[in-house]
């Protein structure tokens, strides 16, 4: 069987007529939601553009970082990225000058998308982790921007650092609720890593709790390639019959959305699962599929893997010239980005083909090819394991540090509980002397209350005696039919009253009762409003009165200001 011959197991012709034309139907309305699409971008291109003009010559820069930012954001999406970045570079100075904190979070963070997608891995990372300082405690910002920092850590091989960063991705996404679909995403990306580092059974657990997210969601394409990678795990584990069950689930999900690059993948997962059993004509059934999905999606580096599979499979049959043929195949097509280990391994086989059929000046050469590819493998490798190797040695070197704190703090706690043990004695002494204290001055100051009691009672009794006198002198001048001038002195008088009334009072309280406002009198005696309420309210206490009126009325009854 020759990959690029189309295979369509029980299909009749008059089905695929059909089909063909249905895919045409489908190609021409893509093409014209594609022009309906590009011509609404370009209005929002020029309105955003407007507005940003129309902000910037108000002086409205806060709003203009905003609109540089959204600018930025849909040259991303329409792949402009020297556009993108130009807008992105001016919204991070506009946000940054007049302190748009939220603004510059987002312009870096998707300045960081941009960077990765640029192929500068390293300097993405650090733009991820300045956009996460700029996040601060708003979680949403946080979630989104560490399940990028650990996607790209992932890229550059850091799977122990970009799983923790997933972790912490889906621990916020989970406090703020967000939508099933994105704790599902980072579920999946989490389970990938696992994969990588070589942990299937976590890998499965994460595919299977993201699986349940994307089935509540009737997500078929991210049913069918979770599927897909947990059927690649089963295999590595030599467990076939539950990849195959796996893979053809995916098949059944993916028809519903006819995903080519999923058939194409599933399709080579299946005959590779086959060809360990042993179904050669089922293997290569599934190789022609795969093939012609590639060629479809027209990707060098599916059509590589393909031929790389074929090669390989030939070799084991000892068809040589075949093995040779497909193998050239897979490492000469122009646009591949075949790994270096691919790469050992084709040069590898070849040298195998070729000196089996005696021809070993090219058995030389690529040899010497897979050798060179082997030694960058290898160094590779090295590096890894050196990493790996200083890894686990910083990591002891934390544990033993760990270990020094935990023995230092138990010292410190034991330290503590002997000073916290006298200092509660001492507390305890101190209690028992102030609660003696308190009872002995409770007792002193209920004999005082007590005297001052009786001494209270003694001074009503008084006052009492005084009023009495007071209404009866009232009494005997008011029925008097003239005057009485008793002839008597000022302290004379002052000794009717609780406190004596100064000259300065008796002044006030002369003009008041000649009919002078509180004003008047301050004007007339050359003292301030405030000065003769504050001699009023003296001369209210002294006199016992509430008011300038009862006031005027003792005064004239006591003759005050004749006799002063």
């Amino acid at each position: 069987m020759t990959p690029g011959k189309t295979y369509c197991p029980n299909i009749d012709s008059q089905f695929c007529f059909y089909l063909s034309g249905v895919m045409r139907l489908y190609f021409i309305v893509f093409a014209l939601l594609q022009v309906s699409s590009n011509a609404f971008s370009q209005g929002v291109e020029d309105s955003l553009i407007q507005l940003l003009n129309t902000q910037m010559q108000n002086g409205n820069a806060k709003a203009a970082a905003k609109t540089e930012y959204r600018l930025a954001k849909l040259y991303y999406n329409s792949y402009q990225d020297s556009l993108c970045k130009a807008h992105l570079q001016n919204c991070i100075l506009l946000a940054d000058e007049y302190d748009e904190i939220r603004t510059k979070a987002l312009a870096t963070n998707l300045m960081g998308n941009l960077t990765s997608d640029l192929g500068d891995h390293e300097q993405a990372i650090k733009l991820y982790q300045q956009a996460l300082e700029f996040a601060g405690a708003n979680d949403t910002l946080r979630a989104s921007f560490m399940n990028n920092y650990g996607l790209e850590l992932k890229t550059v091989g850091r799977y122990k650092d970009a799983v923790h960063a997933l972790y912490t991705a889906l621990k916020l996404k989970e406090s703020i609720e967000s939508s099933a679909r994105s704790i599902s995403s980072t579920l999946l990306n989490i389970g990938l890593v696992w994969d990588l580092i070589g942990e299937p059974e976590k890998a499965l657990d994460y595919y299977g709790r993201s699986l349940e997210l994307k089935k509540s969601l009737h997500d078929s394409l991210g049913i069918s390639r979770l599927l897909s990678n947990m059927a690649v795990i089963r295999k590595n584990k030599g467990e076939l019959d539950q990849a195959i069950s796996l893979i053809r689930e995916s098949i059944k999900y993916n028809l519903t959305i006819d995903d080519i690059e999923q058939h194409y993948i599933n399709h080579l997962n299946l005959g590779n699962i086959y060809k360990k059993q042993g179904h050669e004509d089922l293997f290569l059934l599934h190789m022609d599929t795969s093939y012609s999905y590639a060629q479809q999606i027209n990707s060098p580096d599916y059509i590589s893997d393909v031929h790389q599979n074929l090669g390989v499979y030939y070799l084991e049959q000892d068809n040589f010239q075949k093995a040779i043929e497909h193998l050239n195949k897979a490492i000469e097509i122009p646009g591949k980005n075949i790994t270096n280990i691919l790469l050992y391994e084709n040069h590898k086989a070849l040298a195998q083909a070729y000196q089996a059929l005696n021809d070993f000046p090219q058995a030389y050469i690529h040899l010497e090819k897979s050798n060179v590819f082997r030694d960058s493998v290898y160094v590779i490798e090295h590096q890894k394991a050196i990493q790996d190797v200083q890894g686990k040695y910083e990591a002891e070197k934390r544990k033993r540090k760990l270990a020094q704190k935990d023995l230092e703090l138990t010292q410190v706690k034991s330290e503590t509980r002997r000073k916290t043990i006298i200092i509660l004695i001492l507390i305890g002494g101190v209690f028992l002397i102030g609660t003696a204290g308190l009872f002995l001055f409770g007792r002193y100051r209920q004999k005082q209350r007590r005297k001052l009691m009786i001494s209270e009672q003694h001074l009503q009794e008084y006052r009492k005696e005084m009023e009495m006198l007071r209404l009866h002198v009232e009494t005997q001048i008011s029925a008097s039919p003239k005057k009485i001038n008793l002839k008597i002195t000022q302290e004379e008088i002052n000794q009717y009253l609780i406190d004596p009334l100064s000259e300065r009072e008796i002044e006030v309280l002369t003009e008041i009762a000649s009919g002078k406002t509180n004003k008047e009198v301050a004007e007339t005696i050359f003292i301030s409003e405030n000065t003769v309420k504050f001699h009023l309210k003296n001369i209210y206490v002294k006199l016992d009165v509430k008011n300038r009126t009862e006031a005027i009325t003792k005064a004239s009854v006591l003759d005050i200001w004749n006799r002063s």
